[in-house]
């Protein structure tokens, strides 16, 4: 008799513990404790998924051109190969927008207000933060390299809409 997949089997250990320790966490009353737990699981559930040069982080996104920030981002995914993050410890940071592939956004209950809230901060990156297009040398773009738009996802603990 053949054994099951092994990779398949601690996956989905992780994912049964992530979400006992989210059950876990349902006795917490501060909502920003909570929501930092479940951050904290989230991450650590796509950190043995993704190749070495994906970071993990939170923070703020930067515009290259401006400087402008945008809000706070509960989860970043990017490309250590791009441009590094500034961090001001390991996963806390500001995060250039050319190296983001994804934004994150991590609620314990997801409320109308929220949701509104979460497509507007989506929207603003897709419409508002511009993207420079490769290494400059004195002046000249001298290496291009390949950038897609930062892809915005949310994801919510209990999987509700409460109004």
């Amino acid at each position: 008799m053949a054994d099951k997949n092994q990779f398949q089997a601690i996956l989905r250990a992780k994912v049964i513990s992530a979400i006992e320790h989210a059950k876990a966490t349902a006795g917490l009353t501060h909502q920003g404790v909570k929501g930092a737990v479940l951050e904290i699981l989230v991450g650590q559930l796509f950190r043995p998924l993704l190749p070495a040069d994906i970071g993990i982080g939170t923070g703020q996104i930067v515009e290259s051109y401006t400087g402008r920030l945008s809000g706070q981002i509960d989860i970043i995914l990017y490309d250590r190969s791009i441009l590094p993050p500034i961090l001001l410890d390991d996963k806390i940071g500001v995060f250039p927008i050319e190296s983001v592939l994804y934004a994150i956004e991590v609620k314990t209950t997801l409320t109308a207000s929220e949701l509104a809230s979460a497509h507007e901060s989506a929207k603003d990156l897709q419409m508002n933060f511009g993207y420079l297009p490769g290494l400059r040398k004195e002046g000249k773009v001298v290496d291009t390299h390949q950038i897609e738009k930062v892809r915005t996802v949310i994801c919510v603990e209990d999987g509700s809409l409460r109004k």
